[in-house]
């Protein structure tokens, strides 16, 4: 699920939203998703396919959330980002992790946020984008203010109806979901062009100071790699909550939603920092594309429910059991270079080797038990996942003082 070098600082090894069109990207994301989604309904409003409308909605709530997380954007539009703003969007997408992973716990409650977001976004983001307009702000394609205007327009209609689903039929809703996804691919083109002309242009990016300050509110220095860590542990230490929920009967659990959960992140990660079971490379084009596919197998496992969800358990088990050896195979061969005759390997370096080793074994086990399922007894499964998930916080922390040690000394 993740890889880290301690020989390496995080900032030689991923690119950070500054570096990388972040925010086309997840343009184009919601574009893939809205479309497919619109298409996928007419078969099933044709019986022929099953259907999962709260997975589909807490898979839309989950990308907003990364957005607000990993982007600062909200739904009023682009603000400070800052740890507050990082952590809300986290809590955000294990309310739509727990809606998905626990079929019927927050059906409701998940439809009313996911209504709410694109109700505010457009009622809120439109006039703002538009007052701005009249103010003199940076120039735009006229197609680029036209599409985002419609785009918007339709998040308001579509807002209403998911809070008051009998006001129009699931056919006009299909088709708006077309309109939009078409609207928001060709917005995520002109949005990569925009960017590359004129970087911080497009409104997405423009940020304002609104949640500016100290504590919470200072900006938030990880790098996007860590906070994909982070969103990793969260999900695994939440899947351990819902699991013993589950198995004292007080809400109910699909572990093959938590499937499709993690091969959506992996594919987040392969998308947006390079990082694949094998090693981690600069974020490229094909990569892109191959997490973007990756992304639109796992939305399509999230609207249709069984279609791909063993298979993809076969699928995560193959890449951690993958990224678990090449991780200790990278981490023996990094002890050998650091010590030796004569040298001394610092404390911190030694507590990620040894906390980075420790997941990887973790990671075997919950490799094995999803190719060969039944094979580890429940309880040690839980005890695995809830470890794994304290040791990934354990490195990023442990990571994030080895960075900032070498920022002071690269500074002094």
């Amino acid at each position: 699920m993740t890889r880290e070098h301690a020989g390496q600082t995080g900032a030689s090894e991923i690119a950070t939203w500054e570096e990388l069109p972040l925010t086309p990207l997840f343009m184009t994301m919601f574009g893939i998703f809205s479309l497919l989604y619109g298409i996928l309904l007419f078969p099933i409003m044709a019986g022929q396919l099953a259907y999962d409308s709260v997975g589909a909605s807490a898979l839309f709530v989950i990308i907003f959330a990364l957005m607000m997380s990993f982007l600062g954007f909200t739904p009023i539009g682009a603000v400070h980002h800052s740890w507050l703003l990082f952590l809300m969007g986290l809590a955000l997408a294990m309310l739509g992790a727990l809606a998905f992973m626990s079929p019927g716990t927050l059906a409701g409650a998940i439809n009313v946020v996911l209504g709410l977001i694109l109700l505010v976004m457009g009622a809120v983001r439109l006039p703002t984008f538009l007052m701005k307009r009249t103010r003199g702000a940076a120039p735009l394609p006229l197609a680029y203010t036209v599409l985002f205007t419609l785009m918007h327009v339709i998040c308001i209609v579509l807002g209403i109806w998911v809070l008051v689903p009998g006001l129009s039929s699931k056919y006009i809703r299909a088709v708006l979901l077309i309109i939009l996804g078409v609207t928001q691919l060709v917005l995520g083109v002109l949005s990569f062009h925009i960017e590359r002309e004129t970087p911080g242009s497009i409104p997405s990016t423009v940020r304002s100071d609104l949640g500016k300050g100290r504590g919470l509110l200072s900006p938030i220095d990880i790098p996007l790699k860590h906070m994909i860590m982070l969103l990793l542990a969260t999900v695994m230490l939440l899947m351990v909550v819902i699991s013993c929920l589950g198995v004292m009967g007080l809400i109910p659990f699909d572990s093959e939603r938590g499937s499709v959960l993690f091969i959506f992140i992996t594919a987040m990660q392969i998308m947006l920092v390079g990082e694949t079971p094998v090693k981690t490379f600069a974020p490229s084009r094909p990569l892109v594309g191959l997490g973007m596919g990756i992304a639109v197998l796992a939305m399509v496992a999230c609207i249709i429910p069984g279609l791909l969800d063993q298979a993809f358990g076969i699928v995560l088990g193959i890449t951690n059991l993958v990224m678990a050896l090449c991780g200790l195979g990278h981490m023996a061969a990094l002890v050998r270079k650091v010590s030796g005759p004569g040298k001394k390997i610092p404390g911190l370096i030694k507590n990620v080797i040894a906390t980075s080793c420790t997941l990887y074994i973790l990671l075997l086990g919950f490799a094995t038990n999803l190719l060969v399922p039944g094979l580890i007894p429940g309880l040690l499964m839980l005890a695995i996942l809830f470890f794994s998930g304290i040791m990934m916080i354990r490195l990023v922390s442990l990571l994030h003082k080895r960075d900032a040690l070498e920022a002071s000394r690269d500074a002094g």
